[in-house]
């Protein structure tokens, strides 16, 4: 360890990289789940919940966050 260089901390990129774009899809995939089950197969029949679940809504989660902020 050099005493007189600054610390140096090592990221291992392609793993970390990998495992947040497999969290990415993983995420969507569960959006779109949620939605096929709660809104259109209605296995929750509080329209509420399918609401807050719809994809096509703008008021739903899977529409929480802006795809551009233009």
């Amino acid at each position: 360890m050099n005493q007189n260089g600054p610390a140096l901390i090592r990221i291992d990129e392609p793993p970390a990289f990998k495992w947040f774009v497999a969290a990415l899809i993983a995420t969507a995939l569960v959006i779109v789940l949620l939605d096929a089950v709660i809104s259109e197969m209605e296995w929750v029949s509080s329209g509420a919940a399918q609401r807050l679940f719809n994809i096509t809504r703008e008021d739903g989660i899977p529409n929480f966050f802006p795809a551009s902020s233009s």
